[in-house]
């Protein structure tokens, strides 16, 4: 008969080896991350569905196109180095972004042709120069103030928040289209938050060297010798 082979005592694990391996397994950072970028998305995409409930026409079409693409990028950005979380940030951003995906279309009110015209022409400006400025950030795209890398680049060399810039433009021209006292008091309760959620970002971005310096060679935040 073969005899049996020794059996030997296993190395004792350590509560460092084993926090280790449970780090390694359970990768709490990356779940915490996909989780916030389903949650942001999922916003982006309700607005889509309740803008689509309601159909109002070309504008519409612009809108949502925005919120869409904004969804889609929702998902997919990169990890932040830097992020501010705090009590102002949370409410700037808040009413920055939800309180224009508030506005509704109005098909059946009566708007005078030649301003009805204007309107949608600043729609469609407004479109082109935030949904281009987000596709060219793409991945680095956010909402909480963060640093997810300097981007300098096409609409950025122009202003620091080309973003901000096309959505100021989309909304005058969708408020044009629709002038309800709803909307235009929608559109000047979000700018001061939109200037507030801006300082914010920036303090943030400004400990950046990177940042400081894109700063030095890109002198406006939206608007070219305003602001």
């Amino acid at each position: 008969m073969e005899s049996a082979a020794p059996v030997r005592d296993a190395a004792p694990v350590s509560s460092e080896s084993l926090a280790s391996v449970q780090g390694k397994i359970f990768d709490w950072a990356g779940l915490r991350h996909v989780a916030a970028n389903l949650g942001v998305a999922s916003l982006f995409f309700l607005a889509l569905y309740s803008h689509a409930r309601h159909y109002g026409g070309f504008t519409d079409l612009m809108w949502m196109i925005g919120a869409g693409l904004m969804g889609v990028l929702s998902l997919v950005r990169v990890e932040p180095k830097a992020a501010l979380i705090s009590p102002s940030s949370i409410v700037a951003t808040t009413f920055m972004m939800v309180t224009p995906l508030l506005m509704k279309a109005e098909p059946h009110l009566e708007v005078n042709k030649i301003l009805s015209g204007c309107g949608t022409t600043l729609v469609v400006m407004g479109t082109i120069i935030s949904e281009g400025s987000r596709i060219y950030l793409g991945r680095h795209f956010g909402l909480l103030p963060a640093n997810r890398g300097v981007v300098s680049g096409g609409p950025f060399a122009v202003v620091r928040h080309p973003i901000y810039l096309g959505w100021i433009v989309l909304s005058l021209g969708f408020v044009l289209v629709y002038p309800t006292t709803f909307n235009v008091t929608l559109l000047a309760v979000t700018l001061p938050f939109m200037v507030w959620r801006i300082d914010l970002e920036e303090q943030l971005l400004r400990r950046d060297p990177a940042y400081a310096a894109y700063c030095k060679t890109t002198l406006y935040r939206i608007l070219p010798l305003i602001y």
